[in-house]
């Protein structure tokens, strides 16, 4: 199923933040922007907690890096919550 694309500034939460969420703090794709912001890839690193977005959609790629999406999962067992509704990815 499609899910939007998530962007640096999207919301996410991590289990370090005990129930809180966070807008993502990372440099993404230095290439590739959906609504004016760089996309989130594979393996990017996110703060303010830090952590690290792990594979979402593996079908959809740019550079050869899969991009993650609204519900992927992050690698301390966090979540990204939000993305951009106008670019949808499978």
């Amino acid at each position: 199923m499609a899910k939007p694309v998530t962007r640096v500034t999207d919301i996410y939460t991590n289990p370090t933040m005990q129930g809180a969420s966070a807008p993502i703090v990372s440099s993404g794709s230095s290439t590739l922007f959906v609504g004016n912001l760089p996309v989130i890839q594979m393996n990017n690193p996110i703060n303010p907690i830090p952590d690290t977005s792990i594979p979402g959609a593996t079908t959809v790629m740019h550079n050869n890096t899969p991009l993650n999406g609204m519900g992927d999962n992050t690698s301390q067992g966090g979540a990204l919550l939000t993305g951009d509704f106008t670019v949808f990815i499978g």
